[in-house]
Formats: C-alpha cells, sequence, structure tokens
C-alpha cells in the first residue's frame, strides 16, 4: 500500500514539473506575441504604397552606406546608442518591478517583432533572399549581449519569482554596455560589408 500512495504521488509530481512550468508559459506567451507583431509588421510593409516602400528602402541602405564610406563618428554614435539602450535598460527594470509586467513585455515582444519585420522587410525590398543574412550582419555581435538581457529580465527572473537585486541590476548593465560597444565599433565593420 504505501509503494502505490509513492507512486502516485511520484506521477503527480511528474505531471506538475513537466506540464506545467512557469517559465515555459511566459517563453510561449512572450514568443506568440513576437510572432504577432512579425506577422502585423508583415502586413503593414505589404500595405504599404510604392513611394513608402522606396523611401523605407533607402533609409535601410543609408546605414550601411554610410558605414561604408566611412563618414560615422564613431564616438558620437557610442554616445547615442548608449542613451538609447540604457534608457530602455532602465524602462525594462521598471516595467519588472510593476505588478503588470507580463502585459507590458508583451507589448514590448509586439513592438519588437513589428519594428523586425518592417526593417527586415525593408532589407527585401532591396536584396530579395540575401535580406535575411544582411539582418544577421545588422544585429551582430551586439546580440549576443542584447538578447541574453531580454532574456534574463523577461523570462528568467519571473519565471523563477525572485525580484530584481543589486546583482542583477550591475549584470544586467554590464552586459548591454559590451552590447553597446559592440553594437558602435564592430557592428558598423561588419555592416558596410553586407
Amino acid at each position: 500500500m504505501p509503494e502505490l500512495v509513492m507512486q502516485s504521488q511520484g506521477k503527480e509530481a511528474w505531471s506538475n514539473k513537466n506540464w506545467y512550468d512557469k517559465r515555459d508559459s511566459l517563453e510561449l506567451r512572450l514568443s506568440f506575441f513576437l510572432i504577432l507583431g512579425a506577422g502585423l509588421g508583415t502586413i503593414f510593409c505589404n500595405w504599404m504604397g510604392e513611394e513608402a516602400k522606396a523611401s523605407l528602402a533607402a533609409l535601410e541602405q543609408s546605414y550601411g552606406a554610410a558605414a561604408l564610406m566611412g563618414e560615422l563618428d564613431f564616438g558620437g554614435l557610442f554616445m547615442t546608442v548608449l542613451w538609447e539602450r540604457a534608457g530602455t535598460l532602465c524602462l525594462g527594470f521598471l516595467i519588472s518591478l510593476t505588478s503588470i509586467s507580463g502585459v507590458l513585455f508583451s507589448a514590448a515582444a509586439v513592438y519588437l517583432g513589428f519594428s523586425t519585420a518592417v526593417f527586415v522587410s525593408a532589407m527585401t525590398m532591396s536584396t530579395g533572399i540575401f535580406a535575411i543574412f544582411r539582418y544577421a550582419g545588422f544585429i551582430f555581435p551586439q546580440c549576443l549581449f542584447y538578447v541574453p538581457v531580454l532574456y534574463f529580465l523577461w523570462i528568467w527572473l519571473p519565471g523563477q519569482g525572485v525580484p530584481l537585486k543589486a546583482r542583477d541590476v550591475i549584470f544586467l548593465a554590464a552586459m548591454t554596455f559590451l552590447g553597446v560597444l559592440a553594437e558602435s565599433f564592430v557592428n558598423p565593420w561588419l555592416a558596410a560589408f553586407l
């Protein structure tokens, strides 16, 4: 009899552990909203008029052309990117402290998917199928730092149910700073060759 009780408790614990994990739920929800945003961005680009599409394609090409011609002020670019990413990180910290962080991070996932789809669509207008490789060049190597920051802040911390601590803030700020360095001083050279 005790063996049957232990077996049933073991099965129940196994099924609860494998079928419901808060982190898996967060990943699924954020993935859904990211894909939703990407779909909306793609639809938006397809509904644009020809003049707007041409403007979008020209805007996308200007970044690579400026880097290729050596017109970028890398120090100025660093300060601009640093302020933008620091502001985004601080906003992420504030959102994580609210009681509706899940809703706000879901909205951020829609925005991220939408903006990425618009950017890739603009690249596709000028380079066709090779746009995906160009896009990879535009987000590398800074994505190696920014993606872990997003995962830690949007999924890992809420999934573990732990509050944001000082060591977490220092870690996320350091990773973001490394991403800013990569985005400002390494990425323009890579993007110029694509």
